[in-house]
Parts: C-alpha cells; sequence; structure tokens
C-alpha cells in the first residue's frame, strides 16, 4: 500500500481505468490499491450531503415563464432572482 501515498486518488482511479479487464484483475490479486481507491470512493460516495431543491420546484417561488428566459423570484431569498435549474438549501417542494 505504499504506492497509494504516492499517488492522488484521482491518478490510481483514472490508472485503473485504463487497464484492461485481465490486468485489472491481476492488480486486484496483486496490490493492495486497488481496495484502497474502492474504499476511498465509497467513502465520497457516503458523504454527509444537504439535500437541495431546484428553484422551478420550489413552493416559495413567484414564477415567470412569460419570458424568453423564464425565471424565479425566490421569496425565501429576499429579492433574488434565480434561473429555473438555480437550487438551494432552503428551499421546499411544491408537493412537500
Amino acid at each position: 500500500m505504499a504506492e497509494c501515498t504516492e499517488k492522488s486518488l484521482k491518478e490510481l482511479a483514472d490508472e485503473l481505468l485504463n487497464l484492461t479487464p485481465e490486468s485489472l484483475a491481476i492488480r486486484v490479486i496483486n496490490d493492495s490499491d486497488v481496495e484502497w481507491c474502492l474504499s476511498e470512493l465509497s467513502d465520497i460516495l457516503a458523504a454527509d450531503v444537504a439535500p437541495v431543491v431546484r428553484c422551478k420546484d420550489c413552493k416559495h417561488g413567484v414564477y415567470n415563464e412569460d419570458d424568453k428566459d423564464p425565471y424565479v423570484f425566490c421569496q425565501v431569498r429576499g429579492c433574488d432572482i434565480c434561473p429555473m435549474d438555480g437550487y438551494c438549501y432552503r428551499g421546499s417542494t411544491k408537493e412537500g
């Protein structure tokens, strides 16, 4: 596992992606860096993240869809005009 400390996770993942299936199988058997890489990726995926709501789906928005470039006037953030595909963690879905 000494090799793991010399490479970043991205470098190792890029290297593993370029291996053939046969080469990858041999690497898994002979080296622990693949296990380390998978463990690190698993930790990243399990990270604590805040849910967000898209402005177009938020119950706090006043919508203007008549314009060529539709937008949402956000009542939670005060006077912000947000794009329909904008998002924030303070929103609530229209259904919820």
